[in-house]
């Protein structure tokens, strides 16, 4: 089968590792050609004003943590054409103008002549056409649907551009048009049936954890120790900005330990470091909560083998692959109500949710697992462990796929 995927995001060689490029479409791209498929990625990344490339990286940094807007560099302005895991990437830039805002109807004229004369050279005709993210994707899928008569689909990050009234009503007509609705989370895809009015649920497009990290990583006989009446060992690894609400996370271990024994490990960096570290200091906790830093995967997953409670209560968080990866370890985690694991977590099964940045729903959450047995929590643990392993890429890719086909 041949498919095509148009996206506005995929990770390329050059690109920023601070700037929080997702490479969740390259795992589907890769597993679809493990299974052989040929496949096919647009890239149509955004191409912005000359003058925005020149403000100073820590302005740029700043936009990211703020609007979730990453900045490119001025080399991926640029038309590439790469080759990773068998999967075939062609980035063609389309100009953004103005930043969070829709494309004009001639920009997308203008992007689809490029696609299709792509195409044409790489003698590449769809069987289906996959588009993830909102826009420039729906209007190119469907026009590239009527081209190639061939079957269609579109998975939303979010509802930001649909949600508002004269971005819905430019493109009701191109979603009409496409097959497939899904959404990268169990809220977006409510929130996509509500908005469309639709007759059925659109599929919800999960993310998985590698196959090889299942086989090296996950013992299903492995169990965490919970002796003690406390959990003690706590850890959230991600970006260090405003949306994950990590001082939440201080404060509710504050509120709930006062002077008790813990430990809290933060993995990652970003804007709001230094601003956290000064949190830590003026609720007196310095010496319980460790900045790491960049830690490479495998220690990772060593932190998180000795951790007993992940929490990452971020709000309009799509999807985490650091919390299945937690829960591959055993870790009890705290993901956010309504966000990317509402769904894969069932509150007090397999893990907790809460309130994204609500430090008063976090403390009683780090309470009521305290008030459980040792074999309730380890119950919790060891749920959480065959959560993780039913989330294989291979798995998800493939059920990913029949949702569409």
């Amino acid at each position: 089968m041949k498919i095509l995927v148009l996206t506005s995001v995929y990770p390329q060689p050059e690109d920023d590792k601070r700037s929080g490029v997702t490479p969740v479409v390259h795992y589907f791209a890769k597993e679809w050609v493990k299974s052989g498929n040929d496949v096919l990625v647009i890239h149509n990344s955004n191409k912005f004003i000359f003058l925005l490339y020149l403000l100073p990286d820590f302005i740029k940094q700043k936009i990211n943590s703020f609007v979730g807007m990453a900045i490119p560099k001025l080399s991926q302005s640029k038309e590439l054409s790469t080759v990773s895991e068998g999967v075939r990437i062609k980035r063609i830039p389309i100009l953004k103008i103005i930043p969070r805002r829709d494309f004009f109807q001639f920009q997308i004229d203008k992007q689809l002549k490029k696609i299709k004369y792509t195409l044409l050279e790489e003698n590449f005709t769809p069987d289906v056409i996959i588009g993830h993210w909102e826009t420039p994707q729906i209007r190119l899928v469907s026009m590239l649907k009527d081209h190639y008569k061939c079957k269609s689909a579109v998975v939303f990050h979010g509802v930001d551009y649909l949600s508002k009234k004269s971005y819905f009503n430019r493109n009701k007509r191109f979603l009409d048009n496409i097959d497939v609705i899904g959404g990268r989370s169990m809220h977006i895809s409510k929130s996509i049936k509500e908005l469309l009015k639709l007759s059925y649920d659109p599929f919800v497009c999960y993310s998985g954890i590698p196959d090889d990290y299942v086989e090296k990583n996950i013992t299903k006989e492995f169990k965490k120790n919970f002796d003690g009446e406390n959990l003690i060992e706590f850890l959230y690894a991600g970006r260090l900005i405003k949306r994950k609400n990590i001082d939440s996370i201080l404060k509710a271990l504050k509120q709930v330990y006062g002077d008790k024994e813990y430990s809290l490990n933060i993995i990652g960096t970003g804007d709001c470091e230094v601003e956290l570290k000064d949190l830590a200091n003026a609720l007196s906790i310095e010496k319980k909560v460790h900045f790491n830093g960049l830690v490479p995967r495998e220690k990772v997953i060593e932190y998180m083998k000795k951790t007993q409670c992940f929490t990452m209560i971020s709000k309009d968080e799509v999807f985490g692959l650091v919390y299945l990866e937690a829960m591959a370890q055993g870790c009890i985690v705290i993901a956010s109500k309504d966000g990317g694991f509402d769904g894969i977590i069932v509150d007090g099964e397999n893990g907790f949710l809460c309130e994204a940045g609500n430090t008063s729903e976090l403390a009683k959450t780090y309470i009521k697992i305290n008030s459980l047995s040792r074999e309730e929590k380890e119950s919790i643990s060891q749920n959480a462990i065959k959560t993780a392993i039913s989330f294989r890429d291979s798995d998800v890719a493939k059920r990913y796929l029949e949702n569409i086909i």
